[in-house]
């Protein structure tokens, strides 16, 4: 917002003489009351637009604190192609009393004469003073120049009062009066503040559609927020790669954009159908995608997911303002990462923002200028707050956590936040009313795994640098690794969790390509691999330290631990208890000759498991070594009792799948009996210990066949799955699960898409079968999940089985991700809905027939394509780019009969007026052209094809220029708006031609009749977020309609009436 902008400097005359002013819009002015006087009027004149014009003095205050008024014309006080260029103006509100230098004043002082002694503007810049004048209420502005001479007609700066003061593009005050004992030198003026919080002068700028924002002006402090965010992007680009740090060279922490690999999330909820689609969304987006346009999330994943890792990168790209295009919504945000595990401690009070920064460990934390810093930036929206690990709290402190995050942000409405936890610690929809929009981090596809094996192997070939006999062997590894993952079923498995995958990375590189079979070997193996091989491979001797320290041994010392952390519900420990647990487990010990603190000191810095986040706190490096140990002591002291009792808490699950694999065959038999006795008995918790049961199954590798099948005939209870939650859930039971679903027969809907979630998540070539019963299902969301699943199954077989049986079918939309997979849709007769998907050539695109194409997508491709291609589609009726970074010209549309053009997120696209040439074009969903996020939307091209009736804006707001466009389309019946501000309707002229409008976002909603007067021809009116002030009106809710059928994705549900209803007159309540 560049302020202040030449066309809307007003020169203004009143009974007080003639003063200076700023218009606030084409018809309301900003100005010194003792300019207008006790006039009714006064004439306002624009310097190059033509003479003054009358307008109504509609408030003033003149003061010993006030001296300002507002004027408004009943007509444009400019020319509408001035007005096209207006930026929302920003008022500046001052914090703190220090001097501001490079304020500037910008008026007509009656001495400042053009050559042909016209009146002319003077700017007067200089320091804003606000510890001046205190007791007389007049702050004032130093001017850096020397006062011109008086003229006859009166001082040096007559005609100045009223002049706009302006400091970093806000408007701060205005000019009141010039104190004679200074000379001239000095301004005094009005703040802002005095009049801007005024009840009735925000009344009356709504009621004259003047848009604005407010800015709290910080004092300068050293650039605090600069060095914050340097601080940030440096402390979180690290990252642990498990394995790459035996070599001697660091600690093990690794730039994140080495390491980093952009996952897939996946909602919680059914898929829904998007505005002018006709299938479900995707199950699966990229991070990028699933977040964006998101301004609350809560975040599900199972343990070594990729969780943290994703706010390290949310953090780090943040604190460098390098976002991609796609979450612009957290452009310009602050990011504050808080773990839950260290400040959500029993009877400790959880911290306010302005302890945000010594919670999260921010030595920056009093650094002058932090105080209140974090408040007012969370008051202006600007901060993205991460709260990582819900599960972490213990069970007792989470609804006192979801009581503090409900009072944040209804303190702060404007702050985006990102909460994790794991899928099962707290309730589907827990911050729903907050809301909070769930997705899931989903297992690596194959292709991910592919990824992730190269990466690791990229960093582990750094770390040998000069070493080129080792470079050699680990790329041999890395083909073997490869090789192994996609050839055997159980390891493509394991390794679809990114920490597992590092793990495995790690221990084929230390064996060779050797790799032990199963969870627990890996975990076993790993272990050893920190604990012992770590210092033998880097060539140091623990005992050069005076201590040293057996694999058993600190196995037995980290097995004490865990348990302990377990046992009492924490995740870490403070440095005196854990010297309390070895201390009490030393006397068993004695081989060990050192006193705790020493043997402390060899865990923390030699094992590679434990460390010391902060001084005085111990913690493991990852919560699965910590429940891998702590399982391992409590099979150890015959604890199955109160493995037991615990099973039906979730900080409990993974402890007890991991005894199970620890446990003997007997112990592995009562434990599980015990729990299904335990389900039997307590039918509250009978469905999560049944599923833990089935859970446990694929770590038991030796069981009582009787106990076998009461595991897996108490699992047949809770299947099939009847939503997407208890088929994830379901899942975690591995392919045991896969024998107990059922066929499609007799399924509803709802039921058939959970077990084909099921089927997919589990993702093994067992379920290939099964999978293919469900091709032929008549649900389009059954069928779009086996489409959207492809990548994690193998190409062909997965290609043979499912996905031919869906290509014939014309309404299913195929996903391409691989060179292989466009292949095999090149053997296929027809290939209806295709989507590409990633960083795919135009030879790779070319591959698959277009002849029968009816839909065309690409999605997150960074290669440039010809769109020439769709000259051979001559079917095809809808195309789409999302969140593309390549070149695409859109020019080849012009000659073809495409319905429907989706282009989100692309800001390299050229040719959009070939969009207005086309002349079959019914839908438009527009967003994000040219270089900018908040680019323009260009309307004026687009907007000339003659049957586009429905379009729909991703903008953060519309110009005057753009409503115009809109409002000559006379096509135009629906219009779905991203953002819109009730207030900014007020004074447009109709839009008479909508009858259907959607508002994704809005606000200003005591301006809801002003939607009946701007759309008079409505028939039907969405609020995607709900009204605020209507008690009970919950999101994506239908206000009213006298259509029977609702559009695409929106429920018709009981609506309680709403103020201002009325002024439809097609209102009604369902």
């Amino acid at each position: 917002m560049a302020h202040p902008q030449r066309e809307r400097l007003a020169v203004v005359l009143g009974a007080g003489g003639q003063g200076s002013g700023y218009l606030l819009n084409p018809w309301t002015v900003v100005t010194a009351a003792h300019v207008v006087g006790e006039e009714p009027t006064a004439q306002v004149a624009i310097p190059g637009s033509g003479g003054p014009k009358t307008c109504r003095v509609v408030w003033r205050r003149q003061d010993d604190r006030c001296d300002a008024a507002l004027l408004a014309a009943e007509e444009d006080l400019l020319p509408s192609n001035a007005v096209r260029g207006f930026e929302r103006l920003s008022w500046g509100l001052l914090n703190g009393l220090t001097a501001l230098a490079g304020a500037a004043a910008v008026g007509f002082p009656q001495v400042q004469r053009s050559p042909d002694r016209r009146l002319d503007s003077e700017q007067i810049v200089g320091t804003l003073k606000p510890a001046t004048g205190l007791v007389s209420g007049r702050p004032v502005l130093d001017s850096e120049h020397a006062p011109p001479a008086a003229s006859a007609d009166g001082p040096p700066w007559a005609g100045m009062s009223g002049a706009p003061v302006f400091l970093d593009n806000s408007l701060v005050g205005l000019v009141r009066s010039v104190p004679q004992q200074w000379g001239e030198a000095r301004l005094e003026l009005t703040l802002c503040e005095e009049f801007m919080l005024h009840v009735e002068v925000r009344r009356i700028l709504e009621d004259n559609n003047v848009t604005f924002t407010m800015t709290s002006l910080e004092p300068p402090t050293d650039s605090f927020e600069d060095r914050l965010r340097e601080y940030l992007g440096r402390e979180w680009g690290k990252v642990r790669i498990y394995g790459v740090t035996r070599s001697g060279r660091g600690d093990g922490a690794w730039q994140l954009d080495v390491a980093y690999l952009s996952l897939e999330l996946a909602s919680s909820e059914r898929p829904q159908r998007e505005l002018g689609d006709e299938d479900p969304a995707p199950a699966a987006r990229r991070v990028e995608d699933a977040l964006a346009q998101q301004q609350r999330i809560l975040l599900r994943g199972n343990a070594g997911s990729g969780k943290t890792t994703l706010l390290q990168w949310l953090t780090t790209r943040s604190a460098r303002d390098e976002l991609p295009d796609q979450l612009h919504q957290f452009k310009d945000c602050i990011p504050i990462l808080l773990k839950l595990r260290t400040i959500a401690r029993p009877g400790q009070p959880l911290p306010g923002p302005e302890e945000f920064l010594k919670a999260s460990g921010n030595p920056l934390a009093g650094y002058p200028g932090s105080e209140g810093w974090v408040s007012r930036r969370m008051a202006e929206g600007r901060v993205l707050l991460m709260v990582d690990g819900i599960d972490e709290a213990p069970a007792g402190e989470r609804r006192r956590v979801r009581e503090w995050l409900t009072g944040l942000l209804a303190a702060y409405p404007g702050v985006r936040c990102l909460v994790t936890t794991r899928p099962s610690a707290v309730r589907e929809g827990w911050l729903a009313e907050l809301g909070f929009a769930e997705l899931d981090m989903l297992p690596m596809s194959r292709g991910d795994v592919a990824a992730f094996i190269d990466r690791w192997h990229t960093a582990a070939a750094a770390a040998a640098e000069g070493d080129e006999e080792q470079r050699e062997r680990l790329a041999r590894w890395r083909e073997l690794l490869v090789d192994a993952v996609g050839r055997i079923q159980d390891l493509g498995r394991l390794a679809a969790n990114p920490l597992m995958c590092s793990l495995i990375c790690a221990l084929n590189a230390d064996r060779q390509g050797h790799l032990p079979s199963g969870r627990m070997a890996l975990y076993d193996a790993a272990l050893e691999m920190l604990l012992v091989r770590r210092d033998e491979e880097r060539g140091v001797d623990p005992a050069s330290e005076g201590l040293a320290l057996s694999e058993l041994q600190q196995q037995a010392l980290l097995q004490k631990l865990a348990y302990w952390l377990i046992r009492n519900g924490q995740s870490e420990l403070s440095e005196h208890q854990a010297l309390g647990r070895i201390e009490h487990a030393l006397p068993q010990m004695p081989q060990i000759q050192g006193d705790p603190g020493r043997v402390l000191r060899q865990l923390t810095v030699r094992s590679g498991v434990l460390r010391q986040p902060e001084p005085g706190v111990v913690d493991f490096v990852h919560r699965t070594f910590q429940d891998y140990l702590g399982a391992q002591a409590a099979i150890e002291e015959g604890d199955i009792p109160m493995l037991v009792d615990h099973a039906h808490e979730d900080q409990w699950e993974d402890v007890i799948r991991l005894a199970v694999g620890h446990a003997r065959r007997r112990e592995r038999a009562e434990l599980l009996a015990r729990i299904l006795r335990r389900a039997e008995e307590e039918p509250q918790h009978a469905h999560r210990l049944r599923l833990l049961a089935a859970a446990c199954l694929e770590l038991a590798v030796e069981l009582d066949p009787a106990v076998r099948e009461a595991v897996t005939t108490a699992a047949a209870a809770l299947i099939p799955p009847r939503t997407t939650e208890a088929a994830k859930e379901l899942a975690d039971a591995g392919p045991v699960v896969l024998e107990l679903l059922p066929g499609p027969e007799g399924l509803d809907d709802a039921t058939a898409h959970a077990v084909v979630v099921c089927a997919t998540t589990i993702g093994t070539e067992r379920a290939i079968p099964l999978l293919a019963a469900y091709a032929d299902h008549p649900a389009l969301e059954v069928r779009s999940q086996l489409a959207f699943s492809w990548p994690r199954f193998d190409t062909r077989e997965y290609g043979r089985a499912v996905v031919a049986r869906l290509a014939a079918r014309e309404d299913v939309r195929l996903m391409v991700t691989s060179r292989a997979e466009a292949e095999f849709l090149a053997t296929l007769p027809a290939v209806h809905r295709v989507e590409f998907s990633g960083a795919l050539t135009e030879e790779t695109v070319r591959l698959v027939p277009r002849t029968d194409l009816q839909e065309l997508r690409f999605h997150e491709n960074p290669y440039g394509i010809d769109l020439s291609l769709v000259h051979d589609a001559p079917t095809l009726s809808m195309f789409m780019l999302l969140n593309n970074t390549g070149r695409f010209d859109l020019a080849p549309l012009a000659r073809t009969a495409v319905k429907r053009v989706i282009v989100l997120g692309c800001a390299a696209v050229t040719g959009l007026a070939a969009l207005g040439r086309m002349t079959a074009l019914e839908h438009l969903s527009l967003a994000a052209i040219g270089a900018s996020q908040r680019g323009e939307l260009h309307l004026p091209l687009v907007l000339g094809a003659p049957r586009l009736a429905s379009l729909r804006l991703m903008a953060p707001d519309l110009t005057p220029a753009d409503w115009d466009t809109l409002r000559r389309h006379q096509p135009l019946t629906d219009l779905d708006l991203e953002e819109l501000d009730l207030r900014a309707l007020t004074g447009m002229a109709p839009l008479p031609q909508v009858h259907t409008l959607h508002l994704r976002r809005h606000s200003g909603s005591t301006a809801l009749d002003r939607v009946a007067t701007t759309f008079p021809g409505l028939h039907a009116v969405w609020f995607h977020e709900g009204i605020p002030d209507v008690e009970g009106l919950r999101p994506e809710t239908l206000l009213a309609t006298t259509h029977p059928f609702a559009p695409l994705g929106t429920e018709r549900v009981p609506s309680p009436r709403i103020a201002s209803a009325e002024r439809f007159n097609w209102y009604v309540v369902l």
